[in-house]
């Protein structure tokens, strides 16, 4: 068990004036992360503060099993990972992108767009893969992708993998894991 799977970690829902849910996320900092969805986030305008919920769990694993159960029970409007059809959907637009390694690298929106559709996709080992692809093809999305891998990889050891069965499931070297967290 890493260290980061024994912090308490928070399974917050965010909602709107009215109280429809919007989005359902974990973290052991839910301020900053509720700050980087504040900076992120177009459906951030919509969020009441004030019936912001939090559930603290005693590690990460267990606020990430009750996130995706929580995601599946209520369906909030913007959460679109552990939802099959949204993730395929995704993913399919992530690819089309990359194969067409346009000679235009296209406008920033469309790349944070592509960002935000692999951050969102609820398998680590996934996540890491399509952002390394896309890595590999497109360098202005570098920064992002790096930030979205690297927090995928976090994510799986915090799930108790080593770095071997990741760089193995990821298929990079075990020397290059640490290097992702950067």
């Amino acid at each position: 068990m890493t260290a980061a799977a024994g912090v308490p970690t928070a399974l917050y829902r965010l909602r709107d004036s009215a109280g429809q849910l919007l989005y359902v996320g974990i973290s052991s900092s839910p301020a900053s992360r509720l700050g980087a969805h504040r900076r992120e986030k177009a459906w951030w305008p919509e969020v009441d503060p004030a019936r912001t919920s939090y559930e603290w769990l005693p590690n990460r694993p267990a606020a990430a099993r009750a996130e995706v159960a929580a995601i599946a029970s209520e369906a909030p409007r913007y959460n679109v990972a552990d939802n099959p059809a949204e993730r395929d959907a995704m993913a399919a637009r992530a690819r089309e992108v990359s194969r067409q390694r346009m000679a235009n690298v296209g406008t920033m929106p469309e790349w944070d767009a592509i960002a935000d559709d692999i951050e969102a996709v609820a398998d680590p080992v996934e996540r890491a893969r399509l952002a390394g692809r896309q890595l590999a093809e497109v360098p202005v999305m570098q920064r992002a992708l790096r930030a979205v891998r690297g927090a995928a990889v976090r994510e799986m050891q915090a799930g108790g993998l080593s770095n071997a069965e990741i760089a193995r499931r990821i298929g990079v070297h075990r020397n290059r894991v640490p290097q992702l967290l950067t």
